[in-house]
């Protein structure tokens, strides 16, 4: 009875629906969701006896709406200016995270930019000029993944983001030329340096 599951801890109710359900067990112990407090019963609550506190998925007209009952800090960032449209309906959560640890681009604890690459395929290259900072980090050192007050989900406004790497002794002298001229009236560095995940036709990844 409900007593009896409520007693158990969320492992042991995870290991008693794994007895049937067993073409989830190899992928549930690298689920985001294993590990915690969370159970079977908290996502499947129309099904599973003893379910939690949260609204079946059928309660829901936008599917991701069903998740963000517990993720309340990532429903804060689909409500930013510039998002992934979760809350539209024209992306759910399940296109970037595996929520039983199958993932459908690649597991994102494993490799975050399959998920990002498996929508956003004109950055995933290869390029004949590589950007070594996309290249040795994931897409999170630039992008905020649900969202951002800043253009292109960007973590940081303006060129503070690229100086984070790019800048030199001397600045605006960056690379041997002097940026000053360029980087005058609130310009970009991507104004000029358009190609920045990589090009196949200049090296510093100028249009």
């Amino acid at each position: 009875g409900r007593a009896v599951l409520s007693a158990l801890d969320a492992e042991d109710r995870a290991e008693m629906c794994l007895q049937c359900h067993q073409d989830k067990r190899a992928t549930w112990s690298v689920s985001p969701h294993a590990g915690g407090p969370t159970d079977c019963a908290a996502c499947h609550t129309d099904v599973v006896h003893g379910g939690g506190s949260a609204q079946a998925p059928s309660a829901f007209r936008i599917a991701g709406e069903f998740c963000l009952q517990c993720h309340a800090a990532q429903a804060a960032d689909f409500r930013l200016p510039f998002r992934h449209r979760v809350l539209e309906g024209e992306v759910s959560c399940q296109d970037c995270h595996a929520v039983h640890g199958a993932a459908p681009a690649a597991d994102p604890l494993g490799d975050l930019n399959a998920a990002c690459l498996n929508c956003h395929t004109e950055m995933a290259g290869p390029f004949l000029f590589e950007h070594e900072g996309v290249a040795a980090e994931d897409c999170t050192a630039c992008h905020r993944p649900h969202g951002s007050i800043n253009d292109k989900l960007l973590t940081q406004d303006g060129n503070s983001l690229c100086l984070q790497c790019h800048f030199e002794p001397g600045y605006p002298t960056i690379g041997g030329v002097n940026h000053g001229g360029f980087l005058g009236s609130e310009a970009r560095c991507y104004d000029c340096h358009h190609e920045i995940h990589g090009s196949n036709l200049n090296p510093t990844f100028l249009d």
